[in-house]
């Protein structure tokens, strides 16, 4: 009997627990709309964000939000489940777009117009059960972004079951001299 309630005291201490996270796969996706301007979450927070539509496809499955005045789009894995202690993690791929995809703030769709169909239809098919983060830019990659990526790749490390190990980068023109430093951010 003693030996039972040990291996279950075991079992259930060892289990690991999750944050609440702000990130979830069910968000809405809030389309901009100018007589109602979103308000940005305090400095240093994870917000829900808006997006303005420009893509023929639709791109609902990537969740919009914002980090200290940068906005990106997350697509999440598959078999993603938050409440489940299953014990998974899952890789990222971190897409890089080019300068000529550049957006306002209010503007995060407009860097999916390069290969986010293709990695949405990846997630989607099973090909790549991983979360795909997409940041956006209002010109060109530099020390303002590099910060919070790797912030909100540590906040994911904890909250989300990221796999701190199988985090990529890919980028296109600009965006591909950007996951040139991705090594030194983690």
């Amino acid at each position: 009997m003693f030996g039972l309630l040990l291996i279950t005291l075991t079992a259930f201490l060892g289990q690991t627990v999750q944050g609440q996270s702000i990130l979830d796969p069910t968000d809405p996706i809030v389309t901009y709309d100018s007589t109602h301007k979103p308000v940005a979450p305090a400095y240093g927070t994870i917000g829900k964000w808006v997006r303005t539509k420009r893509m023929s496809w639709t791109t609902d499955g990537y969740k919009a939000y914002i980090y200290k005045g940068c906005q990106f789009r997350l697509y999440f894995p598959k078999t993603y489940n938050p409440t489940a202690v299953d014990g998974k993690k899952y890789p990222m791929m971190v897409f890089y777009h080019g300068v000529g995809e550049a957006g306002t703030i209010y503007d995060n769709e407009y860097s999916l117009y390069h290969g986010g169909q293709i990695f949405a239809n990846a997630v989607a098919n099973g090909i790549f059960d991983g979360y795909v983060l997409v940041m956006q830019t209002g010109g060109g990659w530099g020390p303002t972004q590099y910060g919070p990526i790797k912030e909100i790749i540590d906040y994911m490390v904890t909250n989300n079951k990221l796999d701190a190990f199988h985090v990529c980068g890919n980028g296109l023109s600009g965006g591909a001299g950007a996951t040139l430093r991705l090594r030194d951010l983690i």
